[in-house]
């Protein structure tokens, strides 16, 4: 488990302003991997990623739980969009 503790003194020390224009940037790399379809790029930009929006998930104070609601009403409502043919219809 990522500790909290770290993530917050890093954050501190570049400032969240940064932080997010790194996460553009690892997003951008993920990117680049997931074409190269490189299983180990992919993992590695992954965790870059991940550990950047942990880091903005803990400055802005949003809850595990939040995310977890969020993204299954998104799945819901991607799944609902697909059953509904919205999607053939928006390509």
């Amino acid at each position: 488990m990522i500790k909290n503790e770290k993530l917050e003194e890093i954050t501190n020390h570049f400032k969240i302003e940064n932080q997010i224009i790194k996460l553009n940037e690892e997003v951008a790399e993920l990117t680049v991997e997931c074409a190269r379809d490189n299983y180990f790029g992919i993992q590695e930009e992954l965790a870059d990623v991940y550990v950047l929006l942990k880091q903005i998930q803990l400055y802005f104070d949003i809850d595990d739980e939040e995310i977890v609601s969020v993204s299954n009403e998104k799945i819901d409502r991607t799944l609902k969009r697909i059953k509904e043919g919205y999607y053939d219809k928006h390509r």
